[in-house]
C-alpha cells in the first residue's frame, strides 16, 4: 500500500472497505451510521463495553487498565482509544476521561447514553451488558456476583473510596 488509491491487492481504497486510509478516522467495513463509524468513515459514536476477561485488581495501575481495554477493543475490531472505568482515591473517569462529543453505544450499536452528561447522570438507556466482541456479559437472572464490575467508581464518574487494590496494582478487596 503506497497511498495511490489502490491497495496491495489491487483493490480500490474506499470508505467502507474495512481499512483506515488517509482522511478516514475509522473504517468498520460498512457504511452504516450510528455503529461507531459513519458512511464518511468518521466516528459517530463512542463504544462502551464490559471486558470479556476477569481481572482481580492487579492491572498495572490505571495505565495498565487502560491498556487492557485498548488491547481487547483492538482485538475485537473496535475503533478508537479506550480508558478503563476505574478510580483511585482521588482520580476517576470524571478527571481522567476526555468526554466524547458523541453518543455512547455498546459494540452492537445499541445506545446507552446520548452524551457524556447523560452517561454520568445515574441512568443509562440500557445496561452495559456486552463484551467488546458483542457477546453478553451478565447472566439473564439479574445480579450474578461473578459478573459484577468492580471499579471503585460511582455512576457519576467520581471515586467511591480509598479501596482500590493499591491503585490497581495488587489483587485485594475493593468496591
Amino acid at each position: 500500500d503506497d497511498g495511490d488509491g489502490c491497495s496491495a491487492a489491487c483493490l480500490l481504497e474506499v470508505c467502507g472497505d474495512g481499512v483506515v486510509q488517509a482522511g478516514e478516522a475509522c473504517d468498520d467495513g460498512d457504511l452504516i451510521a450510528g455503529d461507531g463509524c459513519d458512511g464518511a468513515c468518521q466516528r459517530d459514536a463512542a463504544f462502551v463495553f464490559a471486558t470479556s476477561k476477569l481481572y482481580k485488581g492487579a492491572l498495572g495501575g490505571l495505565a495498565g487498565g487502560d491498556q487492557i481495554c485498548n488491547d481487547l477493543a483492538a482485538a475485537a475490531g473496535l475503533p478508537g482509544t479506550y480508558a478503563a472505568w476505574l478510580s483511585t482515591s482521588f482520580s476517576g473517569p470524571q478527571q481522567r476521561f476526555k468526554p466524547a462529543l458523541l453518543p455512547y453505544v455498546l459494540p452492537d450499536g445499541s445506545p446507552i447514553a446520548a452524551s457524556w452528561a447523560d452517561l454520568i447522570d445515574g441512568t443509562l438507556l440500557r445496561p452495559i451488558d456486552l463484551h467488546e466482541d458483542g457477546s453478553k456479559s451478565v447472566s439473564a437472572g439479574g445480579c450474578d456476583p461473578l459478573n459484577i464490575a468492580w471499579s471503585n467508581t460511582k455512576s457519576n464518574a467520581v471515586p467511591i473510596s480509598e479501596t482500590h487494590c493499591n491503585a490497581w496494582t495488587t489483587a485485594s478487596a475493593g468496591v
